[in-house]
């Protein structure tokens, strides 16, 4: 009798283990500041359309002539496609203008919030 007692709860939390650990697991969101977004231009080094989450690498120069590679985070693929993305929608020596939420922790890195790419059409992850 005994050991059902304990059984029992063990087994319910294995079976709700794989769903619940996706929804721990994603908590990137805290990690911007969101009350003060930041606009920058660049160059993009690099993009990765891919999950869970695409990035863009983006060099900036500022005032002083110094670049910094800034790290973007957006959705991954499947929204971003949603919201008129593609893996061509921008490529390495584009230069695009990005509005985001800087990291909380000083690392230069941003949460996307909208892009403007060569062609001038600003782009979303379909929040908006």
């Amino acid at each position: 009798m005994h050991l059902k007692q304990i059984a029992w709860p063990l087994l319910g939390a294995a079976l709700l283990f794989p769903v619940a650990s996706p929804a721990l697991a994603h908590h990137s969101g805290h990690a911007y500041d969101r009350n003060h977004p930041l606009t920058f231009t660049g160059t993009v080094t690099e993009y990765q359309f891919a999950n869970p989450h695409s990035l863009i690498m983006v060099d900036v120069k500022d005032k002083d002539g110094v670049v910094t590679n800034w790290v973007v985070q957006s959705a991954g693929p499947a929204k971003l496609m949603r919201a008129g993305w593609n893996r061509n929608t921008i490529k390495p020596g584009d230069t695009v203008t990005v509005t985001g939420f800087p990291s909380k922790d000083g690392k230069k890195e941003m949460g996307l919030q909208k892009l403007t790419p060569p062609n001038g059409v600003i782009l979303t992850e379909g929040n908006e």
